[in-house]
């Protein structure tokens, strides 16, 4: 689903994942947008650091004690901003194992891959848990921010009801920036 950028994509994605009494088990430091949606909706955001000492990786251990049966999201930022930091595989796997514990969904913000220093480009975590929704656009790694293209990537049903969503804040992105989305891409 194409969303007026990732702000947008993110802003749907709060309103249609917690409510008042939730939690949200959140990296930091993180671009933050969908901690101030979710604390405004009445949920509680546990955040989990970043270690600058171990590289800027993350606290799995930290996360696993910071999730609960009230936990809702789980939210990544990878390649994670502001550090450039990227996860590998296993520890891919154990976020995902974490959240399938609890039932929890998996928000990824995959807004930079693709713009790595080396030559190997991130994995995705989509396809790896069924609960995954996977944000992600224009303005970083293609470099066009101005377009205000973003997009959620995640099981039909839930993307029927974020697009159920969408009509109230923006019906629709500009036509003329979809066109030169398409042009990018």
């Amino acid at each position: 689903m194409t969303a007026s950028g990732c702000s947008e994509a993110i802003f749907l994605l709060a309103v249609l994942t917690v409510a008042k009494g939730d939690r949200v088990g959140m990296m930091k430091p993180n671009y933050l947008s969908f901690n101030g949606v979710a604390e405004a909706l009445g949920a509680d955001v546990d955040y989990v650091p970043l270690l600058k000492k171990e590289k800027w990786e993350w606290d799995l251990d930290c996360l696993d004690e910071a999730v609960s049966d009230k936990t809702k999201v789980i939210s990544v930022c990878n390649p994670n901003n502001p550090t450039g930091s990227v996860l590998n595989l296993e520890q891919m796997l154990k976020i995902v194992e974490i959240a399938g514990r609890v039932g929890a969904y998996l928000l990824v913000d995959e807004v930079y891959i693709g713009a790595e220093l080396g030559s190997q480009q991130t994995k995705s975590f989509l396809g790896m848990y069924e609960k995954t929704i996977v944000t992600s656009g224009l303005s970083k790694s293609y470099a066009h921010q101005g377009l205000r293209i973003g997009w959620i990537v995640s099981g039909k049903r839930f993307v029927e009801e974020a697009w159920a969503i969408k009509d109230y804040p923006t019906i629709t992105s500009s036509v003329l920036s979809k066109h030169k989305s398409t042009k990018v891409l």
